[in-house]
């Protein structure tokens, strides 16, 4: 695993935005480390924490994994330290990182701020330091939905560059970023099917440039997943009784994505045809 890892971390540069999110190694076996994990289509097995670019795995820490030193803030749970270790592995300063609502806090983002790296994505409302001149509760009635839709609230904070956006949509989404130093709605165009015209047309829309950016950048861990699952070479038909089959055949998987993209991206650099 740590040779999968330093070379993902060798043999290729992150650009300036990347996702943070878990990846699942799945195990049919009986193990004490084994997670139940419903959320994921791999099923039951083992959770890494990792850093993706457009489904390149550049890092990665298991969760079973104790960590390799002393917990940089003591005050932190497991595994925000486990995600500070691995942004301190960053080659540059002021990378972007997007992330879901598991991650997200006040706290650590302050803590990524003093390592000289940016963070944005979708926090929850409680417990994670989102400001309450932003907090909005849901709707309890259709009346009160409809007087609430489309609000939209931002407060930023003194003591680091964190703004912090909240928007009512059919439920109310809270956001946390360090990223964006202001907060804008932007035109975007989709093509929708017209029941009259009988065809799709193109439709204007606005969205907030910070919902807009983590969409297009959030995904990098969700690439790596469809990629491994794509093209791996184990299937149903293959049973992982053992756990140390089961992170072989994880990190061969990783390791074949990590190298199909590599070439792939030296192909384009080139001007070189590629094999699909």
């Amino acid at each position: 695993m740590e040779v999968l890892r330093v070379n993902s971390e060798e043999l290729f540069d992150l650009g300036s935005a990347v996702s943070l999110d878990e990846q699942d190694c799945g195990f049919q076996g009986k193990s004490s480390l084994k997670d139940k994990i419903k959320f994921k289509a791999e099923g039951d097995g083992f959770l890494a924490d990792c850093i993706c670019e457009a489904g390149y795995t550049r890092t990665f820490h298991f969760r079973h994994d104790p960590l390799p030193f002393p917990l940089s803030q003591k005050d932190a749970s497991e595994l925000h330290n486990r995600c500070l270790m691995l942004i301190k592995r960053f080659k540059f300063e002021w990378t972007r990182v997007y992330m879901d609502n598991l991650f997200v806090s006040r706290r650590f983002f302050q803590w990524a701020y003093h390592e000289k790296v940016l963070m944005a994505g979708v926090a929850r409302a409680t417990a994670r330091g989102v400001p309450d001149s932003v907090v909005q509760t849901e709707a309890r009635s259709k009346a009160e939905l409809e007087r609430v839709v489309g609000t939209l609230k931002i407060a930023r904070t003194e003591d680091f560059k964190l703004v912090a956006v909240s928007i009512y949509d059919s439920k109310p989404v809270h956001f946390l970023s360090t990223i964006h130093s202001k907060v804008s709605l932007i035109e975007k165009y989709r093509k929708v099917w017209d029941n009259v015209q009988k065809a799709k047309k193109e439709v204007q829309y606005t969205r907030l440039n910070v919902i807009n950016d983590y969409n297009f950048n959030m995904n990098g861990v969700d690439i790596a997943d469809q990629l491994r699952g794509n093209y791996r070479f184990d299937g149903p038909w293959m049973r992982q009784r053992k756990w140390w089959w089961a992170l072989f055949l994880w990190a061969t998987g990783v390791a074949t994505v990590n190298a199909y993209l590599l070439y792939k991206t030296q192909c384009e650099q080139s001007g070189i045809p590629r094999d699909t």
